[in-house]
């Protein structure tokens, strides 16, 4: 029987938007460890260099700037060393999954 691979749940902040699908946060792992870590947007297409990327990075910045406390939900490490997340932010005193709402945007920007 196979078993799903854990998930876990941590506190962070965003250092920077990397790409439209991509973070860099600092991630508070408890008993005052933090570490610098990428994070995948689980559901968020990425987008090849272009104008569609361009949108989508400044689509996640306007979402998330720097200093923006935000919760995440990992899923899964890649290949590439990041990991795959859901992450949910506070946004107009609303909690929000980032994830739903950038790929609601970028889905409406292609339709």
């Amino acid at each position: 029987m196979l078993t799903p691979a854990p998930s876990y749940v941590y506190h962070g902040t965003v250092n920077r938007v990397v790409a439209g699908d991509t973070l860099e946060l600092l991630v508070d792992l408890g008993f005052r460890v933090e570490i610098v870590q990428r994070i995948r947007l689980t559901g968020v297409p990425p987008f090849e260099p272009g104008p569609a990327a361009r949108f989508a990075h400044l689509a996640a910045e306007t979402l998330l700037p720097k200093g923006q406390f935000v919760t995440l939900r990992s899923l899964e490490r890649t290949g590439q060393g990041c990991y795959l997340a859901l992450v949910y932010a506070e946004l107009n005193g609303e909690p929000v999954c980032v994830n739903d709402v950038l790929a609601a945007e970028q889905g409406a920007r292609h339709a």
